[in-house]
């Protein structure tokens, strides 16, 4: 009686996790993932009230649960590489940056290259023009954090991000400043001492141009790497795929 009375805990117990075994299934793996709909399939037909738990069973949703946690694992290891690429790649841009700042704070001939003609200006011109630059870069970080839905592994992704966007946002104004001030672009007079610095503002956002494929790619790393758990996440069942009824 005891041992009988042992089995049938081990079977609630056993499925009292279907629920939840269906919930992982469905946000750790894709959408277009063919398990899916056959591991569906088999939680649908342990969780029925009337089917005894074998050791059958039990190997399968093991298998099953070993599936969902090496694709977790995997979401979670991208998630990770790609955000180190992304500190190495701001990094890089903000000390070129910060090279061009130094030379065009001791040479005059240089950092003329950005003024207005016949205009003298400091030695910390470059430097202000990337700064207003990287802050017009920033704006666009900040409306692009509505696109984040779950919090839980985002590994400081939005915050590196930011850091790339305010880099390239610097890199893109300065670059902006000398196309015009140096004539390149034909439609666009070289500009005044404030002129300039609207320059930089408006080329500083257009960063968004280059930057909204790095988060394009961002989402969808943070998407393979969500848990059921973060705020927002609705877990989508593939088609042709019935959850358990519990």
């Amino acid at each position: 009686a005891g041992e009988a009375l042992l089995s049938i805990e081990s079977q609630a117990v056993v499925k009292s996790q279907m629920g939840d075994m269906a919930a992982s299934l469905v946000t750790t793996l894709s959408k277009g993932d063919l398990r899916v709909k056959d591991y569906m399939a088999t939680l649908q037909l342990i969780a029925k009230p009337e089917r005894d738990v074998n050791e059958a069973d039990r190997a399968q949703l093991r298998s099953i649960r070993q599936a969902c946690d090496n694709s977790s694992d995997g979401g979670h290891a991208d998630a990770r590489a790609y955000r180190n690429t992304l500190i190495l790649v701001g990094s890089s841009l903000t000390l070129v940056l910060i090279g061009i700042a130094l030379i065009a704070a001791f040479e005059s001939s240089f950092r003329s290259v950005f003024s207005p003609a016949r205009l003298s200006v400091g030695g910390w011109y470059v430097f202000e023009l990337e700064l207003v630059a990287s802050v017009a870069g920033l704006t666009s970080a900040i409306l692009s954090l509505k696109s984040y839905t779950g919090f839980q592994y985002t590994y400081g992704l939005p915050m590196v991000q930011a850091f790339l966007k305010g880099s390239t946002g610097a890199a893109t104004g300065l670059f902006g400043v000398l196309l015009v001030q140096s004539g390149i672009i034909s439609s666009i007079s070289p500009q005044t001492a404030d002129g300039v610095f609207a320059v930089a503002i408006i080329f500083g956002y257009t960063q968004y141009l280059f930057t909204r494929l790095v988060d394009q790619k961002a989402k969808d790393v943070l998407d393979s790497a969500t848990s059921r758990n973060d705020p927002g996440v609705t877990p989508q069942v593939a088609t042709g795929a019935d959850t358990p009824e519990i």
